[in-house]
């Protein structure tokens, strides 16, 4: 059994090295949904959908597909149209706590596996000028983010602080993924 990452995403990729595993990344080519009251639902639905579409060419693999919301209040935010709708993101954002939900589901044909969890960091934003909105969006490509930032990248410009895993704000929650993998009984040397 070989590990597939349903993603292209850089930053998957980086988190998933970190755990020591080996595995492919086969980008999943659907169309995701956004359901503009329900994050969990959401980042659920889509990460399922992901690792499903994956796993019906690799049905003896373990498939991870993931899927990270970012929701203010009732409204989940999703990837910039364009630099103006990131700026009309950040400035929602601004001096208000809001919540980043990943889900990640873990399916293996083969072995009957159909597994999804999430995780939600509460993150707070300072509150932001103009001109902080635009100097952190002249530093940092943001089009390709739900919520239009990345925490990891100059968040000293934007975040005031945050509750919670990091890297699920990044794009997966290795924390909740090593859980995971203990309930499944599956041991990570297993892809090393």
């Amino acid at each position: 059994m070989k590990l597939i990452l349903a993603s292209q995403s850089p930053r998957r990729k980086e988190l998933l090295s970190g755990l020591g595993v080996n595995f492919t990344s086969i980008p999943a080519d659907i169309d995701e949904i956004l359901i503009h009251s329900e994050g969990v639902s959401t980042a659920e639905h889509n990460s399922h959908i992901k690792a499903q579409h994956i796993a019906k060419s690799y049905p003896n693999d373990l498939i991870l597909g993931s899927d990270t919301i970012v929701e203010l209040g009732d409204k989940v935010l999703g990837k910039p149209t364009d630099i103006e709708d990131a700026k009309a993101t950040l400035r929602s954002l601004s001096n208000k706590e809001h919540e980043v939900i990943t889900a990640v589901t873990l399916i293996c044909l083969e072995n009957s596996i159909d597994y999804t969890f999430t995780e939600t960091t509460k993150v707070k934003f300072k509150k932001l000028t103009e001109e902080a909105i635009s100097e952190y969006l002249s530093k940092v490509n943001t089009l390709d983010k739900a919520g239009s930032y990345a925490i990891q990248s100059h968040r000293e410009l934007i975040v005031e602080s945050f509750e919670g895993f990091i890297d699920n704000v990044i794009g997966l929650p290795t924390h909740g993924l090593k859980q995971a993998f203990k309930e499944l009984n599956i041991s990570l040397t297993d892809f090393s």
